[in-house]
């Protein structure tokens, strides 16, 4: 009986132990919560840090009609490596930054040129920061200046961005939405090189921000950009189309309608023969016809049928466009055709790898598309214009 009542108290307080609260528990109005931060160059060889922050400790802010009751400030500071300039922001606040808030990273071009392997150092290792975090690149003069203009989203900068790309990879798949963890992946793959989304600004205009198309790299530099309609071809060949919009031409370049794209599927099919590697790029599309600017009717099945066909063309002159013109510029295999062959083929990989980018740079490419029509409605309840 003494055993069990010595036991029952051992218990008892084990639990106040365990119960009495988080071991890591801070006061929220202490802490400077990040929601996301820039990376430049600075002056005499330091790096230049500024970070979104909203803080709670001023009491009941002023919310607006969609429930946004928090306001965002910006705190800036220098240090030789990341994390020295994370401690002296820290240092000049008063407050402890807290990153397990963080939607987003901007590195600015000039950084990204030099190399973002050293910059993704810290920021992996802490463990506060979230390895879905988005990396973005600033073409603007700073990764500052996109950081600081407001957007009429959101009162909080880098919420509206988080926003704006998950919005894109629905409605449009134009811009890349490339998290921390698929990065380090890309980094440290053989046959695959980095894509990050690439953000702008006009100086001149005090408007807010806009994606415009996509940032490549070589290893971890940055060697070249695509604007967002390349972007989309590019997106289809890494099978990462959700949705979007094609815009058809018709025989003199104009604007001659358009479809909604409802599913894509994009198969990347490697061959070797007589020791030469070449890609089969297989595009599925289901659509739905959006608009036709012209006289032409689409009520008939062989009326669907041909403009199908045309779309297909469209698409696939695109697709080898672009595939083309990265080989031609850049010979950086954004479109991971060396991954796909090394799983597929691994022999040749293993002969292969340490000459892959000049193997890239004119490797043929074979592209086919087929595109199917889903919802012609539109097209049959077209108005016949007379000449």
């Amino acid at each position: 009986m003494k055993k069990k009542k010595i036991l029952l108290l051992l218990m008892a307080a084990l639990l106040v132990i365990t119960l009495s609260g988080c071991f890591d528990y801070r006061e929220l109005n202490l802490l400077d919560i990040v929601t996301g931060f820039s990376i430049d160059r600075g002056t005499q060889g330091n790096y230049h840090l500024s970070f979104e922050v909203v803080n709670e400790s001023g009491g009941e802010s002023s919310g607006d009609s969609d429930g946004n009751s928090s306001e965002s400030t910006v705190v800036e500071s220098d240090g030789k490596t990341i994390f020295d300039a994370v401690r002296n922001a820290e240092k000049g606040s008063g407050y402890k930054l807290y990153f397990s808030h963080c939607e987003a990273i901007i590195i600015s071009h000039q950084l990204a040129s030099a190399g973002i392997a050293p910059l993704l150092s810290w920021i992996n290792q802490d463990n506060e920061l979230r390895l879905s975090l988005n990396l973005m690149i600033s073409k603007a003069n700073s990764a500052e200046e996109v950081l600081k203009l407001k957007s009429p989203l959101n009162s909080i900068n880098s919420t509206a961005l988080t926003q704006m790309l998950q919005d894109d990879a629905q409605t449009l798949s134009k811009i890349p939405q490339i998290q921390l963890y698929e990065a380090n992946e890309e980094l440290a793959d053989e046959g695959v090189s980095l894509i990050l989304p690439l953000i702008d600004h006009d100086p001149n205009q005090k408007k807010a921000p806009q994606f415009t198309g996509s940032a490549l790299f070589k290893k971890d530099r940055l060697v070249g950009y695509l604007n967002a309609d390349e972007s989309q071809y590019l997106l289809m060949t890494r099978n990462a189309v959700k949705g979007g919009i094609i815009v058809l031409r018709d025989q003199q370049g104009n604007p001659g309608g358009s479809f909604e794209i409802k599913r894509l599927s994009t198969q990347i099919v490697p061959r070797v023969q007589k020791g030469k590697a070449e890609i089969a790029a297989k595009v599925q599309i289901e659509n739905s016809l959006g608009e036709v600017m012209s006289n032409k009717r689409f009520g008939t099945q062989g009326e669907i049928q041909a403009i199908e066909q045309e779309s297909e063309e469209q698409v696939k002159a695109s697709l080898q466009t672009v595939i083309h013109s990265i080989q031609e510029k850049y010979d950086v295999d954004v479109f991971g055709f060396g991954r796909t062959i090394s799983t597929h083929e691994p022999a040749y990989w293993a002969k292969n790898a340490a000459k892959w980018d000049t193997i890239f740079k004119t490797l043929p490419v074979q592209v086919s598309v087929e595109v199917k029509t889903s919802d012609s409605a539109l097209a049959k309840s077209k108005i016949p214009v007379s000449d």
